[in-house]
C-alpha cells in the first residue's frame, strides 16, 4: 500500500514560512534605510537562523518516520506471507475425549484402497512392540501389552495387512470380551501416508479412511479417533512418545 508522503507536504510549508520571514527581513531593511536600529535586524537574523535550524531537524525527524513505515510495511507482509505457508500443511491433530469415540461405529472394515497388502521391507520389521503407559494416563489398563505385527489377514479386525504403507500392530484391547465388537482390538499405526507430517497412533477404534466424512475430511480422509500419538521424528513406531514408551522386539 503507497502511504502519502509527510516531506513534500512539510518542505512546502517551510518554504512558506521562510518567504514570510524574508518579507519581515525585507520591512526590517527597509526600517533601516529609514533610521531603524541595526540591533533589531540582528535579532531578526538570529530568529530566521532558529527557525531554519529547527526545519532543518524536523525533516530530518519526518525522513525517519517515513523510513520506519516503510520497514514495518515489509516486515507485515513478511509475516502475512509465513503465516500463508505454515497454514498449508502440517496434519490436524486434535485429540478428542475417549467419549467421543462411541459416535464412531462399524470402523474395522474400512480401508484406503490404495494400501498395499504386503509391508515393504517387513524382514527388518520387529515382530512385536511393547507399550508402557505411564502411570499418569488413565488408559493404561488396556494400552499396555504387547502388539504384534500383522503378517496377513485378518488383522484385528482390518482386512488388511498395513496401513498407509506401513506395518499395523494389534493386540486385543480388553475393553471388551466380545471378539465381534469393534473395540475388541487395540493397534498401533501410522495415521496418514508418507508426504505428510509423520503420525503414529495408538487406539482401539481401527483405523479408518472416509473422505465422505466430514471430521475425516479435515484430514484428507483419514480419520482421527486415537488416545495417544507420536509425531514430530517418529518415522518409526518405536522410541519414546512423549506419555507411553513403545519397545520394538525383534
Amino acid at each position: 500500500m503507497t502511504r502519502p508522503k509527510l516531506l513534500p507536504a512539510v518542505l512546502a510549508t517551510a518554504t512558506l514560512v521562510q518567504i514570510f520571514i524574508l518579507t519581515g527581513c525585507g520591512q526590517g531593511l527597509t526600517g533601516q534605510a529609514t533610521g531603524e536600529s541595526a540591533g533589531e535586524i540582528e535579532g531578526l537574523k538570529r530568529e530566521i537562523s532558529s527557525i531554519s535550524e529547527g526545519l532543518t531537524e524536523l525533516t530530518d525527524q519526518i525522513e525517519q518516520i517515513e523510513e520506519a513505515i516503510n520497514v514495518l510495511d515489509v516486515s507485515v507482509s513478511e509475516l502475512s506471507s509465513s503465516l500463508a505457508n505454515m497454514s498449508e500443511k502440517p496434519p490436524h491433530l486434535r485429540l478428542e475425549e475417549t467419549s467421543a469415540l462411541t459416535s464412531h461405529q462399524d470402523h474395522g472394515m474400512s480401508k484406503n484402497p490404495s494400501i498395499p497388502t504386503t509391508p515393504p521391507g517387513s524382514a527388518g520389521l520387529p515382530a512385536s512392540l511393547t507399550v508402557a503407559v505411564d502411570s499418569g494416563q488413565e488408559w493404561g489398563g488396556w494400552g499396555n501389552g504387547t502388539y504384534t505385527r500383522c503378517t496377513g489377514v485378518p488383522c484385528g479386525a482390518l482386512d488388511v495387512s498395513t496401513w498407509n504403507g506401513e506395518a499395523i500392530y494389534v493386540k486385543p484391547s480388553g475393553v471388551t470380551s466380545d471378539p465381534t465388537h469393534d473395540w475388541y482390538w487395540a493397534y498401533i499405526d501410522k495415521f496418514r501416508p508418507s508426504g505428510y507430517f509423520e503420525v503414529w497412533t495408538i487406539a482401539y477404534v481401527a483405523p479408518r479412511f472416509d473422505a465422505s466424512d466430514p471430521d475425516c475430511a479435515r484430514d484428507d480422509g483419514w480419520c482421527w479417533n486415537v488416545h495417544g500419538y507420536c509425531v514430530g521424528g517418529c518415522s518409526d513406531p518405536w522410541g519414546d512418545w512423549g506419555d507411553l514408551t513403545v519397545t520394538a522386539n525383534y
